[in-house]
């Protein structure tokens, strides 16, 4: 377990928070565990270089067997626990089963990320038929001069947007503590949409990042994919491609004289 994908949970719990994510239980026992064994370890006594041999001279003081003492054990079994590396390395075992359960259940996990994205997106499509063709940001000004409630419609187009935004950082965040290599920058935009070859290479969403408000603008449906799927999306956009391009080369038919 590295560095990055601690850090990934960690976004990624962040998030979850933001959203009001309920995880599954299996998920969130996996949690609890991990946090026990983390408070596990910070209460075990530091390294003692002299533990064993005290002990061993206490049990031999007591004409006691060092080698089947119980205090002799103990200090050996606790010198052994606080050695060099060995809670890293249960730390590391504990997140690596945490990241199993995650893995185990992504797709649920998806399922309740689409939640709070597909309420989101529908608010944008609605706002879309009020506020038209024009840019949030840019043309704000140019939106609140429609008057009347646009004021409100506009705030929660921002809103949808911005929620729309957590939820793919979270998506994203679940697939780096998984360690998926889904991340390509290429295919990025595949996290929002699932448009065909021509619509996606006519915007050139392969350099071009698609916002959410971009996409609606575009007339493409937002759809947040589990790991499957968007990697089914890519397959897809790749194979259309390729068909295109074969179409291209065949020759014309030939009319008849």
């Amino acid at each position: 377990m590295d560095r990055i994908q601690i850090s990934a949970l960690n976004q990624f719990m962040a998030q979850a928070e933001t959203l009001g994510l309920k995880l599954p239980k299996a998920v969130g026992e996996g949690h609890a565990r991990m946090e026990k064994v983390a408070k596990g370890i910070e209460s075990i006594p530091a390294h003692n270089l002299t533990g064993v041999a005290s002990a061993v001279a206490d049990a031999l003081s007591r004409d006691a067997d060092p080698t089947t003492d119980p205090e002799v054990l103990r200090a050996i079994a606790h010198s052994v626990i606080t050695g060099t590396g060995i809670a890293v390395n249960v730390e590391a075992a504990s997140y690596s089963q945490l990241r199993d359960l995650y893995e185990q259940f992504q797709d649920e996990i998806v399922d309740e990320l689409r939640k709070p994205f597909d309420l989101a997106a529908a608010a944008l499509v609605l706002a879309h038929e009020r506020i038209g063709d024009l840019d949030l940001k840019d043309d704000s000004k140019a939106i609140l001069a429609k008057g009347g409630d646009i004021a409100k419609v506009w705030a929660t187009a921002v809103e949808a947007s911005k929620a729309i935004e957590n939820v793919v950082l979270a998506w994203v965040s679940l697939g780096q503590f998984i360690k998926e290599e889904l991340l390509d920058r290429r295919w990025l935009n595949l996290r929002l949409v699932n448009p065909s070859a021509e619509i996606f290479d006519a915007n050139d969403w392969s350099r071009v990042a698609v916002t959410p408000w971009g996409a609606v603008r575009a007339g493409v449906e937002l759809s947040l994919p589990t790991r499957s799927e968007y990697v089914e999306r890519r397959a897809a956009i790749t194979n259309q491609r390729a068909e295109l391009e074969a179409e291209s080369r065949r020759e014309p038919k030939r009319r008849p004289i």
